[in-house]
């Protein structure tokens, strides 16, 4: 359809799965959000989560493998993973960043906000049996002394101080099936 070339691309609705899952309540609904965002961009121009906030649980349980980002009030409204993983991409800088190297399983985008260098990074696997260890290289970074967090989705940040003279920062990064990872390089002007 050659005269639907420029139109809009819109998903009104997406997820792993129709049905009630209780993926979408821990963190494989996250690696599962960063990783789709990951593919729809460039291509997909909205996307629409659904629903925003779990309907109530005959159960009375607060997680029961609803879609929301939510749960219910009834049960504490309580943000779940995939929420805290759009709060993660909400602070994702517009300037996009070159990645290369993505694999069958491990993803990522990277930008710069501001002078910080952001480089997000999951190894989303549906079969939850994928774990590896990879090469994270950032090329051209101006000399100086940067602070580097390392912050694997749903556990505290491992944040470290450096002094860049060859313009390159590298580490060996392992991501267990369906975890997320962002890296943060930021100056430090003191």
């Amino acid at each position: 359809y050659p005269r639907l070339i420029r139109a809009e691309r819109i998903i009104s609705e997406w997820g792993f799965d129709p049905k009630n899952n209780p993926g979408y309540d821990n963190n494989f609904g996250a690696a599962h959000l960063l990783a789709s965002v990951r593919e729809m961009l460039n291509r997909v121009q909205k996307a629409f989560l659904f629903e925003i906030k779990d309907g109530k649980d005959p159960q009375g349980q607060p997680f029961w493998g609803r879609w929301g980002l939510l749960t219910h009030e009834s049960g504490n409204l309580q943000t779940k993973p995939r929420y805290q993983m759009l709060i993660w991409l909400n602070d994702l800088g517009e300037d996009r960043l070159l990645l290369s190297g993505e694999g069958s399983f491990v993803t990522g985008l990277a930008a710069k906000k501001d002078q910080i260098i952001q480089v997000y990074l999951v190894n989303y696997d549906a079969n939850g049996q994928h774990s590896e260890t990879f090469p994270v290289i950032v090329n051209n970074l101006p000399a100086g002394d940067y602070q580097v967090t390392q912050e694997i989705f749903g556990l505290k940040p491992q944040i470290s101080s450096l002094t860049i003279t060859s313009g390159v920062w590298s580490a060996n990064i392992f991501l267990q099936s369906n975890q997320a990872v962002r890296i943060l390089l930021t100056p430090d002007h003191r």
